[in-house]
């Protein structure tokens, strides 16, 4: 199903590989290769775990992939990468987005340099239910729900940024 948001941007909606494998007429992996963000579910699966997917074009031609979880949870990907919403992020603002200057391309280093920040803060550790994310942004750290990280997959700032 197509749906008009704005002048020349178009959505689909799918909730199941054969709509999918439809609107694409035969090409949906050539489509697939040629847009699906890194790391992001394989949309096959994802139908087959209850889970819906919109991909919106815009004007432009960029694209913004809404995975939908069976349990209702909505996770865009936009321009290819991974866009947790503030409701996934840990309630503390001061602790929810920080930066460590620069990714150093070693997670572990990469830790090192969060944990000292959240000692600041007063945390001795990463809170329980949530993990660090390295964001798109160089040196953008996020403390995401546990489940949510896991579930929408992806490639992050860790990858992008080495």
């Amino acid at each position: 199903m197509c749906l008009a948001y704005q002048s020349g941007s178009s959505s689909n909606k799918f909730s199941n590989w054969d709509d999918m494998k439809d609107a694409y007429k035969g090409k949906v992996t050539k489509f697939l290769k040629g847009n699906k963000p890194k790391g992001s579910p394989i949309p096959k699966n994802w139908f087959e775990k209850g889970g819906t997917l919109e991909i919106e074009t815009l004007d432009d031609g960029s694209q913004i992939w809404k995975y939908t979880s069976a349990k209702g949870d909505t996770v865009p990907y936009i321009n290819q990468q991974v866009k947790f919403p503030k409701q996934y992020m840990f309630p503390d603002e001061d602790i929810a987005e920080f930066s460590i200057g620069k990714f150093t391309g070693d997670r572990e280093l990469d830790k090192k340099a969060a944990l000292e920040f959240l000692r600041s803060e007063g945390y001795d550790e990463i809170p329980d239910g949530y993990v660090l994310h390295h964001d798109y942004e160089n040196g953008k750290m996020q403390l995401i729900e546990e489940e949510i990280h896991r579930i929408f997959t992806h490639y992050g700032g860790n990858y992008y940024n080495k």
